[in-house]
């Protein structure tokens, strides 16, 4: 299935539509999610699982169990946050490696593997 390009939300007396390009990112609101567009935001009476899963194969990613990004504003991450756009939203060791995985690394460096210290044999003394 290919992904989204658009999709439509209820607002006021009628639906409006939202590119998923112009989505910076999407935060859980209680039974809300909060959709930031590169206009202005959205609330949606929905789940943000419900979102992910509409939006799978495409350039939205889960960094949080409140948050969905989009990879378009991606501009920096490291183990605690990442930069999309202007904003700066946590990332959880769980779902980091699912931004590596996600982005292209170029010079990552390779972890250092310590040696465990082997204490030497006592030698007996022999007198």
């Amino acid at each position: 299935m290919q992904p989204l390009e658009h999709f439509f939300i209820r607002e006021s007396k009628g639906y409006i539509r939202i590119e998923i390009s112009s989505i910076i990112y999407m935060e859980a609101q209680k039974n809300y999610v909060r959709v930031v567009t590169s206009e202005r935001y959205h609330l949606v009476l929905s789940t943000l699982t419900n979102m992910e899963q509409l939006l799978a194969g495409g350039n939205i990613i889960r960094v949080h169990r409140s948050f969905l990004i989009n990879l378009i504003y991606l501009s920096a991450f490291d183990h605690e946050k990442v930069k999309v756009s202007n904003f700066v939203i946590p990332v959880t060791e769980h779902y980091y490696k699912s931004v590596e995985r996600a982005v292209i690394l170029i010079g990552k460096a390779k972890p250092r593997i310590r040696k465990k210290y082997v204490k030497p044999p006592a030698t007996a003394l022999v007198v």
